[in-house]
């Protein structure tokens, strides 16, 4: 999720390569750059901030009910058409190498995602009790290895095992 906040700069930076490389190949790589950052994001595991973690959760509950509640979307609809609206407008203003737009629409995509986020944020806090399945989405693995220092029946605990234990002689 926090990835996303990087696409419309790297998309940027891509498509101002129109320069060198031509408008057409400019945009093919600018939109496989957005693609490699959000699938990378997906591959390295990161424990990352809370309202990244509740955003992306928030994202899967309300994608969960879209099919139920088509009328009632709130803001996040017109959030989300924001930011994309306003990743292309990025993408078109490095292709026409134009400064002011593809700094204004990367600008606006940077801030639309951050409002995104709250609301997804707020989203999954008041819905994370619907469903008992969104109870365990937020829950953290516990270890189950700890050690534990209860004594043994002749009186060494467990963590004296790795050492070589002398037993006192059987009389």
């Amino acid at each position: 999720m926090a990835a996303r906040m990087v696409v419309p700069a790297c998309a940027a930076a891509a498509s101002w390569t129109a320069l060198w490389i031509g408008p057409f190949y400019a945009a093919v790589l600018a939109l496989w750059t957005c693609w490699v950052v959000v699938a990378l994001s997906r591959c390295i595991p990161t424990d990352s901030l809370r309202l990244c973690r509740e955003a992306a959760y928030g994202e899967r509950i309300w994608l969960n009910q879209l099919r139920e509640t088509k009328g009632q979307q709130g803001p996040m609809l017109g959030l989300y058409l924001t930011a994309w609206t306003a990743l292309a407008v990025t993408i078109l203003g490095g292709l026409l190498l134009s400064l002011l737009v593809t700094v204004t629409g990367a600008i606006v995509a940077m801030i639309t995602q951050y409002a995104l986020w709250k609301q997804l944020s707020a989203y999954y806090s008041q819905n994370k009790t619907s469903h008992p399945l969104y109870l365990f989405w937020d829950a953290r693995k516990a270890n189950d290895n700890k050690k534990s220092f209860k004594g043994l029946s002749d009186g060494h605990t467990t963590s004296d095992l790795g050492r070589e234990r002398h037993r006192p002689a059987v009389r």
